[in-house]
């Protein structure tokens, strides 16, 4: 692993061991993970819009399917307005998303109860993460290139639909045994673990495509 690659995971892996430490020492319960853990979907959109403004791939319409705004067609919209049709629609319906999600936590995990400055130390240490990783790995190694603006409008969704349902699925294990201390720890552990598995995958999958084009060709005389 190039030392690139260790900084991004290490970023990665120091952003999601406040919560592991919150819970050794300071006694955060269950719905403050959950909490904190939603809070991540906003560093994802803020991320995902800088991608998608940066991004200087092929705009696949398919993508977009299912899509609307203002009753409108979303990929109709992006033919007749290109790429400043897609931020305006990502705000949209990942906002929705979001707030659903939102709902859903509150609903089953009740609200936090840690302080704000803790909440705000969370999510700037989120954002340095993710922001890090964009600069090595979506600049630096070429993956906005060829990246397409409309498969990035999808790939949260997919990203965070595993990483959620997971953790509520741990959530709920957890609630079962009375929230003890080690049954919390081993969901974050499981997080990290998680994480950084999604993270690999995506940015193999952009480089890879990256490698390949670069690659010179083979000459047929």
């Amino acid at each position: 692993m190039k030392i690139k690659n260790k900084i991004s995971i290490i970023a990665l892996i120091i952003s999601n061991l406040i919560p592991l430490y919150g819970v050794i020492f300071l006694k955060w319960d269950l719905p403050s993970i959950m909490f904190l853990y939603w809070l991540e979907n906003f560093v994802i959109g803020i991320t995902t819009i800088v991608k998608i403004n940066k991004a200087q791939g092929k705009i696949r319409s398919n993508d977009l399917r299912g899509y609307k705004i203002n009753n409108t067609r979303l990929d109709k919209k992006v033919k007749q307005n290109g790429k400043k049709a897609l931020i305006p629609g990502f705000i949209f319906h990942y906002g929705m998303f979001t707030f659903i999600h939102f709902i859903f936590i509150l609903t089953i995990f009740k609200l936090p109860n840690i302080p704000l400055y803790y909440i705000f130390t969370v999510f700037v240490s989120m954002l340095i993460s993710h922001f890090m990783s964009y600069k090595i790995n979506f600049i630096d190694k070429g993956e906005y290139v060829n990246a397409s603006p409309s498969e990035l409008f999808t790939q949260p969704y997919r990203r965070m639909m595993i990483m959620h349902l997971t953790i509520v699925i741990g959530g709920f294990f957890v609630l079962r045994f009375g929230q003890p201390i080690y049954a919390l720890i081993l969901m974050i552990i499981f997080k990290i673990i998680l994480d950084i598995y999604l993270h690999n995958k995506e940015h193999n999958k952009f480089q890879t495509v990256v490698q390949n084009i670069q690659q010179p060709q083979e000459v047929i005389s």
